[in-house]
């Protein structure tokens, strides 16, 4: 933090302690004393207030400017921008306030449709477009499964459904070993499926007839995690070794950080990669999270102990790139803000022991809310990811440990898988 923000800061907490001052909350102010101890004392203000009052009025004329550039907008174009600019964000603390949350909680989710495995379920994923998710298993197979098919499954009575119908339109044998992770191409046809015999398979499956990988890449250790660049022809491999490995999808060739003191102490149990392309970042059995440049290959955010110590489950960036959801073996699930160290909001509620499994926490379609399973109860644990507000529980329906979550980018959809052999597709259907 440069001398810069840190003096603006202090200026902050001193108008906090004159705005209590003023208003009359003096036991309140003292304790805020007693911890920051400001030199020279903090008079009884109301300035606090005032420039609260300026910055709404500010913020309410630029919300006002932005509406009349769209209307004025003659380019389609930019019209677009603007639009997504506005509305397909996620989450962003800084700006908003009150929020009007339309999206379901968790726990308006039925169960659609269920598949099963020859063994534990361990990982799913859902395409860019939220059209198509997959499954992997502990028996080495792939399931493709069509979205719109579940739903029409599920609505249906399954004496009824023909092959045509069937949700699950290809099963992959290609891996010898249990797959761990899954990922679909951020715009394209294609996945990438990591697995246990360490091997990397890219599948291209809009290729009715073909149930092969068509790029095959091999490392010399287990694959943990594997995440898409935004523009498709990279993808960042976590593995049981401390080094990240970046592939060239088409040749194969590997690219690693060039600091050796950035890199884990321990394996790498999670990557993922920002929407800007411009960030990844890491997760670590050694407890800590890396922030790393998307150029350069450097890490520019460190944090050791991010939950206590504890391996870290999963990281996961916020639409907009600005903060970062992690979740670790603690059982808890944090917001991060990128480039302060900082864990904005602490979910909590998601049992009081430490995981014996890796599960990761994920944001639902519009950002509204964070999703996490509980290991202990086998439910779903929701919060309010502004807040950190605890809504109510899902049960799955899993009768043992679940073992990977995810939410469709684009829908109220979601699966889950678990040791009970089984995956379970969620949607919350439209209230009438």
């Amino acid at each position: 933090m440069n001398r810069s923000v840190m003096k603006d800061q202090d200026e902050m907490y001193r108008a906090i302690i004159s705005q209590l001052l003023f208003d009359g909350y003096h036991e309140q102010a003292l304790s805020i004393i007693k911890l920051l101890m400001p030199n020279p004392e903090c008079p009884p203000s109301g300035r606090l207030f005032a420039l609260f009052q300026k910055g709404l009025n500010a913020e309410a004329q630029e919300k006002i400017e932005l509406e009349k550039q769209q209307e004025n907008s003659n380019n389609a174009s930019d019209e677009i921008t603007l639009t997504s600019n506005l509305h397909s964000g996620g989450i962003d603390l800084e700006y908003e306030s009150d929020v009007l949350i339309m999206t379901p909680e968790a726990v308006n989710y039925d169960t659609v449709y269920v598949t099963s495995h020859k063994d534990p379920c361990k990982t799913t994923a859902f395409s860019y477009d939220g059209q198509f998710a997959a499954t992997g298993s502990s028996d080495a197979s792939i399931k493709l499964l069509d979205f719109d098919k579940m739903l029409i499954k599920g609505a249906n009575d399954a004496s009824s459904e023909s092959q045509d119908q069937h949700p699950v339109i290809k099963t992959y044998y290609d891996h010898v070993n249990e797959i761990t992770c899954l990922e679909f191409h951020p715009f394209d046809t294609f996945m990438a499926s990591g697995a246990k015999d360490k091997m990397i398979k890219v599948y291209d499956y809009s290729k009715t007839a073909s149930k092969k990988a068509v790029r095959t890449i091999e490392d010399v250790e287990p694959i943990k995690s594997v995440s898409y660049h935004p523009g498709g022809e990279w993808i960042l491999v976590g593995c049981r070794h401390p080094v990240v490995r970046l592939y060239n999808v088409e040749n194969g060739c590997s690219f690693i950080a060039p600091n050796p003191r950035e890199y884990h102490t321990k394996y790498v149990s999670t990557v993922h990669y920002a929407q800007s392309g411009r960030l990844y970042a890491t997760g670590g059995k050694d407890g800590c999270i890396k922030v790393w440049d998307g150029v350069s290959s450097r890490c520019i955010q460190n944090i050791p102990d991010a939950h206590g110590g504890e391996a870290i489950c999963s990281v996961r960036f916020s639409k907009n790139s600005r903060y970062l959801l992690t979740a670790g073996k603690d059982s808890l699930v944090k917001l991060w803000e990128i480039g302060s160290n900082r864990d904005i909001i602490t979910y909590t509620g998601a049992g009081s022991q430490k995981m014996t499994k890796r599960v990761p926490a994920v944001f639902n379609h519009s950002e509204d809310y964070v999703l996490f399973p509980d290991e202990g109860a086998t439910s779903l644990c929701c919060w309010s990811s502004r807040n950190g507000e605890r809504m109510r529980l899902l049960p799955l329906m899993h009768s043992r440990p679940v073992r990977a979550l995810a939410h469709s980018p684009v829908q109220p959809g979601m699966m889950t898988t678990g040791d009970d052999f089984r995956a379970r597709f969620w949607y919350a259907k439209p209230r009438e």
